[in-house]
C-alpha cells in the first residue's frame, strides 16, 4: 500500500453473499464509506477496510485472490494481494478498499463468534467458551457479534460470563447494522460500554437481495499511519487490541420499518428454502 491515509473507516462484521453482485458489493461498500468519510473530515484522505466473517463452507476471500476469477460485473475492479495472506486492496479509479479475511463460528449454544483477520478454519459446535477462547489463542481476533434473539435469556449471560471470566481485554463485543435502532441497548453492550470494553460496528448484512447496499455504513474510525503499508490486517488487528476506550464509530442501526422488513424477508427465505 502508499499513500498513507490519515483516517481507517472500518467496517468490522462483513458478509459476501452468493446473491451479491461483485461489483455491486464493491462500488456501494466504496460510496457508503466515502460519504461517512466527507461527514466525519472531508479535507483528510481515508481508507475503507471490509473485515469478512464466512460461515462453514465459504470462502469468498480464496475467490478473489484467485487470479483466475475474473466476473464479468467485477470488470471495473482491481483486486491485488498484499504482502501477507490475509489481506487484499480492492481498486477502481481513485477508490481503494482494504478486504479482510475471517470466519463466522456457530456455536452449539446457538452463538457466534467472529475470528477476524485470519485464513484459519474454527469447528462449528463447540460450546461458545470453547470456540472463544480457541479464537482467543489464535491470532484472530476474536468478536462475540449481536444477533437478534442470540443474546436472549441464557446465552446473554453466557456472553457475560465469558466478560467475568475472561476480562474485557480479552476480546470483543459487536454491534451490527441490522440491529433496530428504537429497542432497548442490548445488555451485554450496555455492560461492555459500562465496563470501558470496546464495542466492533459493523453492517452484518443478510443474504437478501439489495443488502449490498448496506455494506460499509456502520464501523469505528481510527487514526492511520505507516504501519499498514505491508501487512495492513496485522496492523489493524494490533491497533484495535490497543484499544482501551470506545473509537468514534460511523453510521448506525436501522430503523424499525426495514428490521421488521429484513425478518419477514428471512422467515420468507427459510419457508422456501
Amino acid at each position: 500500500m502508499t499513500a498513507q491515509p490519515d483516517l481507517l473507516l472500518v467496517d468490522a462484521h462483513v458478509h459476501f453473499h452468493d446473491c451479491f453482485d461483485a461489483e455491486s458489493f464493491f462500488d456501494h461498500s466504496a460510496r457508503n464509506i466515502r460519504r461517512a468519510a466527507l461527514t466525519l473530515a472531508a479535507a483528510k484522505t481515508w481508507l475503507g477496510v471490509l473485515m469478512l466473517s464466512e460461515i462453514q463452507g465459504v470462502d469468498h476471500f480464496a475467490r478473489f485472490l484467485d487470479s483466475s476469477y475474473d466476473p464479468p460485473s467485477l470488470a471495473r475492479w482491481h483486486l491485488s494481494p498484499t504482502e501477507e495472506p490475509s489481506s487484499l486492496i480492492a481498486r477502481r479509479d481513485t477508490a481503494r478498499l482494504l478486504v479482510i479475511a475471517g470466519r463466522q463460528i456457530a456455536t452449539a449454544d446457538g452463538l457466534e463468534v467472529l475470528a477476524l483477520g485470519t485464513r484459519r478454519r474454527f469447528a462449528d459446535g463447540e460450546g461458545f467458551l470453547t470456540t472463544l477462547r480457541a479464537v482467543v489463542e489464535s491470532e484472530a481476533l476474536p468478536v462475540v457479534p449481536w444477533g437478534f434473539g442470540k443474546w436472549w435469556f441464557g446465552r446473554g449471560l453466557l456472553v457475560e460470563r465469558a466478560m467475568d471470566e475472561m476480562g474485557c481485554s480479552a476480546f470483543f463485543l459487536g454491534d451490527s447494522g441490522r440491529r433496530p435502532s428504537i429497542a432497548r441497548y442490548p445488555g451485554p453492550l450496555a455492560l461492555a460500554r459500562a465496563r470501558g470494553m470496546p464495542i466492533l460496528p459493523g453492517s452484518d448484512p443478510f443474504p437478501l437481495q439489495g443488502h449490498a447496499s448496506g455494506c460499509g455504513r456502520y464501523g469505528l474510525v481510527l487514526e492511520g499511519g505507516s504501519e499498514f503499508d505491508v501487512r495492513p490486517a496485522e496492523a489493524l488487528k494490533a491497533r484495535i487490541r490497543r484499544l482501551r476506550t470506545q473509537p468514534r464509530v460511523f453510521g448506525g442501526p436501522i430503523g424499525a420499518l426495514e428490521f421488521l422488513s429484513d425478518q419477514a424477508r428471512l422467515r420468507l427465505r427459510r419457508r422456501r428454502a
